[in-house]
């Protein structure tokens, strides 16, 4: 997962765009050189028997034009390398853009990227004809020799018997420049193989890079035993690539299986760090997490994501149908599967009042949903698989109160047979919680149900007074003082 939040979607792309270079450099340029190398081999022999001295000068124009592609490639691969960064950059720009073109609209930013887009691709123009010039001035020398390979030593042959008076009989003449012509197309391609070679290597490290990087942790190992829920973490910590301090540090807690189980905590308290955690997507923690009785790390990674659905707080659809979209999980999925999904969801009511029902087509990016259904669907697609552990991470974070209403409502129907873990800012739907846990700066602050850590917890109720000011009513003796208010935020 590191790779993929560290690696633009542009680069990634164009990254695997450069495989043609390598079918292009071994079906074209190594067959071709192969069988112009039987040709040399068939030709050489012959040219020997006519006049070695002139032989021998044809090839030194050879190795002429090999050392000078020789001596060029590192400034030519510099600016490849130049060229392909800025290409990679526009490719980014392009897709992140995309990505984010509501953002953009919203904001009035369309001229701020459009200058965006002139400049780099601007810088990839440039650099471009640069590689281009670079390019051409081999090319300047290399077509003379190439010449002088054929004119040139065919004019030193008719010198040499012009001034030696051998009786040389022309057809023999004639017979040594055709040869030589014939000569010098194989010793060009095999001189340009050179920089061809070349590019395909810069592709191979470009794709080596990408493919090779290190596999992610828990794939084709055991551990595919039935997972009934139990989760335990026991002095957990974990720290992010680069990050100086610890998201968790000595996180311990207990969840029994079938329960509903609520972390709360300020933003940076650690509470995405142990949902990903749970899903595998980081390996590197000290520490021993738990489900039943298996190590987190001796779990299959994909019998565990299998058992592990989670929804976030912005989710995204593929494009489809909306049945399509809820199976997405789970391939062979019958339509009274979906439909219960859709059900425990909350979202069947949305559906069925579609033009198509759960035959409406979704579009990139849902832009025919409301962030409500879109988030309802999302569960909908968690629950298709029937997941013993289901994670709710911030999921009603960003709905209006109605679409909240409706899968808070759910939460006990989602619950049953399995262990919810919600984490959420709004603390309302963490009441009927089995127990709920509060974090700050990855340490354990408390482990509680709603009305001890009300009673108990300075952090836990600070937030919930800070969600339910509007519920506190003054006392009739106690007047509103708006100055005193506006001093003391």
């Amino acid at each position: 997962m590191e790779y993929f939040e560290s690696s633009t979607a542009g680069e990634i792309a164009r990254d695997v765009n450069e495989t043609w270079k390598i079918r292009h450099f071994v079906s074209e340029s190594v067959l071709g050189t192969a069988l112009d190398g039987l040709v040399i081999l068939v030709i050489l022999p012959i040219l020997f028997f006519f006049s070695a001295f002139l032989t021998f000068i044809v090839l030194l124009f050879a190795a002429l034009v090999c050392g000078w592609l020789l001596l060029s490639m590192p400034a030519a691969r510099r600016r490849a390398a130049l060229t392909r960064r800025a290409d990679g950059s526009v490719g980014a720009f392009l897709v992140e853009t995309l990505f984010g073109m509501r953002t953009v609209k919203s904001l009035a930013l369309d001229s701020r990227k459009e200058k965006g887009w002139d400049v780099l691709v601007s810088k990839a123009a440039r650099l471009r004809l640069e590689e281009g010039q670079t390019v051409n001035r081999i090319q300047t020398v290399v077509l003379p020799l190439e010449r002088l390979m054929t004119t040139g030593v065919f004019a030193l042959a008719v010198y040499e018997v012009v001034t030696s008076g051998d009786q040389v009989p022309v057809g023999a003449l004639m017979a040594f420049m055709m040869l030589t012509m014939r000569l010098v197309a194989p010793l060009s391609n095999l001189a340009m193989l050179i920089p061809a070679y070349d590019e395909a290597r810069l592709a191979v490290q470009m794709i080596a890079k990408m493919v090779n990087q290190r596999p992610e942790q828990g794939r084709g190992r055991g551990g595919r035993g039935a997972i009934t829920g139990r989760i335990e973490f026991n002095k957990v910590r974990f720290r992010y690539p680069g990050a100086n301090s610890y998201a968790l540090d000595e996180v311990s807690f207990t969840v029994p299986e079938s329960t509903i189980f609520g972390i709360v905590g300020r933003s940076g308290s650690g509470k995405t760090t142990v949902t990903r955690l749970l899903q595998m997507l980081h390996a590197s923690y000290e520490g021993q997490i738990k489900i039943d009785d298996y190590e987190l790390r001796s779990i299959d990674v994909d019998h565990l994501r299998s058992n592990v659905s989670i929804v976030l707080q912005e989710n995204f659809l593929f494009r489809g149908t909306v049945s399509e979209s809820i199976s997405e999980a789970k391939a062979g999925a019958t339509f009274e599967q979906i439909r219960e999904a859709a059900r425990l969801a909350g979202a069947e009511e949305f559906i069925e009042r579609m033009p198509q029902g759960y035959e409406t087509w979704i579009q990139e990016g849902s832009p025919n949903l409301s962030g409500g259904q879109r988030q309802r669907l999302a569960i909908a697609r968690a629950l298709i698989t029937m997941p013993r552990i289901l994670i709710l991470d911030e999921a009603t974070s960003s709905l209006d109160a109605e679409s909240e209403a409706i899968i808070n409502a759910n939460l006990q129907r989602m619950a049953k047979g399995r262990t919810l873990i919600v984490i959420s800012h709004r603390l309302s739907s963490l009441v009927h919680a089995d127990a709920t846990l509060v974090l700050e700066n990855g340490h354990v602050v408390a482990l509680a149900k709603h009305e001890i850590l009300l009673r108990d917890c300075d952090i836990y109720r600070s937030l919930w007074n800070q969600q339910h000011r509007h519920d506190q009513p003054n006392t009739p003796n106690e007047p509103i003082d708006i100055q005193t208010r506006i001093r003391a935020r």
